[in-house]
């Protein structure tokens, strides 16, 4: 009896009521989905975890240096090699003097020139 009690309870709610629930609810989940950012400290709402972001991020990856015709230009690539060492560094360096761990230290830098003189987007 207890049960159809409730159970009548629950399908007579009034929309006011369901939206106040809803948002009880809904906010309970944001504020546990709330992080901050390693370097900025801003906070972010993060509805997909990390690691999620980062694979789906490595197969754009590679289905990019798959789709597209990369620069033999190795002037450049030797440049932008240089600068992406140099912010490597940097970043580790930021980190490190801060006493903070570095989300970097076990990336696989990968640096590659595509051969477009077109800005974004490349994917389509």
């Amino acid at each position: 009896m207890y049960i159809n009690i409730v159970m009548t309870k629950i399908n007579n709610i009034n929309r006011r009521e369901f939206l106040e629930i809803f948002g009880s609810c809904s906010c309970g989940l944001l504020v546990a989905s709330c992080a901050s950012a390693p370097i900025t400290e801003r906070k972010q709402l993060k509805l997909i975890p990390e690691a999620t972001l980062n694979r789906q991020a490595v197969q754009i990856y590679e289905s990019v240096k798959q789709k597209t015709k990369l620069s033999n230009d190795k002037k450049q690539l030797d440049e932008i090699k240089d600068i992406g060492s140099r912010i490597e560094e940097a970043v580790s360096l930021y980190f490190e003097s801060n006493n903070m761990k570095d989300p970097t230290y076990n990336f696989q830098w990968e640096y590659i020139l595509i051969d477009n003189d077109k800005l974004l987007p490349i994917l389509e």
